[in-house]
C-alpha cells in the first residue's frame, strides 16, 4: 500500500535514544550522551516517542487532534546540551482492541493470548506462513469499531503489549504529512481498516 493512500499509520522512529527507565513518578529519564546533535523526535525504548519543545508547539499549533504531553527529566549534562525540554508524546484517544487476521501471542511460549493479556506478548497478522513472517505486521481494525473514536491524529492501542507505557501508537494521514514535511526520521506501516460484508 501506498503510505499517502493509507489513513492510518504506525510510526516507528529511527533515532533511539536508548533510555530504559523511568522516575517513581512515571517520568521518562532521558541521557545527555544519547542526545546527539539536534533531535526533534526520537524514541528511548521502543514504543516510547519523545518531541522537542519546538516540535510540541508546532502540533498543537496545527490543532493535532488527540496529542497528550508529559514531561521528561533530563541529566544534567543533557539540559546543558539541550536547555529546551523534551516531551513524552502520548494521547487521549485509545483505540479498541485489535482484529482479525491480527494474533496475539505470548512472547515466550507463543501461546494465543487475549488483548487483556496481564504479561508480555507479540501480534502477528495471521498464524501461517508467509503471514507470521511479516516484518513488521499490519495492525487491522474495523471500521465499525474505529467510529467511536475518530476523528483523531494521535492515538494509543488498547492492547499493552510488555505492560504499563506500552500502548503503540496509531497515527493519522495528516500527522504522517506533517511528519513528512518536515523530515523527521520515522519508518512507517500502514494500518488496515476492514469493512464487515454486509
Amino acid at each position: 500500500m501506498d503510505l499517502r493512500e493509507a489513513r492510518y499509520l504506525t510510526p516507528t522512529p529511527t533515532i533511539m535514544l536508548r533510555s530504559y527507565t523511568r522516575t517513581p513518578e512515571g517520568s521518562i529519564e532521558l541521557e545527555a550522551e544519547n542526545i546527539v546533535g539536534e533531535v526533534h523526535l526520537g524514541s528511548p525504548n521502543p514504543p516510547w516517542i519523545v518531541v522537542s519543545d519546538a516540535l510540541r508547539e508546532e502540533m498543537t499549533r496545527s490543532g493535532m487532534r488527540g496529542p497528550v504531553f508529559h514531561p521528561t527529566k533530563l541529566d544534567r549534562l543533557a539540559v546543558a546540551a539541550n536547555p529546551l525540554p523534551f516531551w513524552e508524546l502520548s494521547s487521549n484517544v485509545i483505540l479498541p482492541p485489535l482484529s482479525a487476521p491480527c494474533v496475539l501471542l505470548d512472547a515466550i511460549t507463543g501461546e494465543q493470548v487475549t488483548s487483556d493479556y496481564p504479561g508480555a506478548f507479540v501480534f502477528r497478522e495471521g498464524l501461517e506462513p508467509p503471514e507470521i513472517l511479516y516484518t513488521p505486521a499490519e495492525m487491522h481494525y474495523t471500521a465499525e469499531s474505529l467510529k467511536a473514536c475518530e476523528p483523531f491524529d494521535v492515538a494509543r492501542t488498547y492492547e499493552q503489549f510488555t505492560g504499563p507505557h506500552s500502548r503503540k501508537f496509531v497515527c493519522s494521514q495528516r500527522f504522517y504529512q506533517f511528519c513528512t514535511e518536515r523530515g523527521l526520521k520515522i519508518e512507517w506501516t500502514p494500518v488496515r481498516i476492514d469493512h464487515m460484508p454486509q
